[in-house]
């Protein structure tokens, strides 16, 4: 089985480009996240079932605030799909400070947050299939959301967890995590969530076959992620040059003996 997944950047305007790459692709799934109302008009014209919910509301404008979408492309049929919504946290008053002070690079606040499943008919059998995307904010509010994840992942097939899991690794780039709420001791360089994921990875039975790949060059850190079950064998996992306008690139993972 072959799946990509991949976050095009919310600000990301080469629609046609990112139309392009998707659709010379050869793929059985793919999960994109941060995808733009035109961008997910472009997409619905593809020949494949497609699964989509909300990613996040941006205020970029008082009027009229900016809805982005997790998609997820098939080429098997979609039996039934749920978008998954985050719990609100608060916001500090640095944050809100850092985020207008950050609004000439994009940045803007967030007003609600999401993820997908989908539950997919394939060749060899049903599965669950999740495109995520998680909080910049820090550590324990990623911890809060995989706890929601964990919530609808399935015990009766096999779950594969997809996308931008925003795993800061890159020692001087965690101090972030400060200035978007998360405690002091969360934005030391030292402070190991990869290690905590790796356990959760393991306790629910995943495997990380991109583990130790950069995905965000700025971050140099694996931001995204392809999670498929442990006893499935991969046969290849890599990150792809082409990134058509986005801060992310493309990650690809192909595997076999999927039970």
């Amino acid at each position: 089985m072959k799946i990509f997944s991949w976050n095009v950047r919310w600000q990301n305007r080469r629609i046609s480009d990112i139309a392009a790459f998707i659709c010379k692709q050869d793929f059985d799934l793919f999960a994109l996240q941060e995808v733009r109302e035109e961008l997910l008009q472009e997409i619905k014209k593809f020949p494949y079932e497609i699964a989509y919910a909300l990613d996040s509301v941006r205020a970029v404008g008082r009027e009229h605030p900016e809805l982005l979408y997790t998609v997820i492309l098939s080429r098997y049929p979609i039996l039934s799909q749920f978008g998954i919504s985050y719990p609100p946290f608060g916001t500090s008053f640095r944050t809100k400070l850092f985020i207008f002070c950050m609004r000439p690079f994009g940045w803007s606040r967030i007003l609600r947050r999401g993820s997908l499943f989908a539950d997919i008919n394939t060749p060899k059998g049903k599965l669950r299939f999740f495109s995520i995307h998680l909080t910049l904010a820090g550590p324990s509010f990623r911890k809060k959301e995989l706890a929601v994840i964990e919530s609808f992942m399935s015990e009766e097939m096999p779950n594969i967890l997809c996308g931008d899991f925003n795993i800061v690794e890159h020692p001087f780039i965690k101090f972030i995590s400060w200035l978007l709420g998360s405690p002091f001791s969360e934005s030391l360089p030292n402070h190991d969530e990869r290690s905590f994921f790796d356990e959760w990875i393991r306790n629910h039975g995943l495997q990380n076959p991109l583990r130790g790949k950069i995905t965000h060059p700025f971050s140099a850190s694996q931001l995204d992620h392809v999670l498929i079950p442990a006893s499935a064998s991969a046969a290849s996992a890599y990150v792809l040059s082409e990134r058509s306008g986005s801060d992310h690139s493309p990650v690809f993972v192909e595997f076999e003996n999927l039970s």
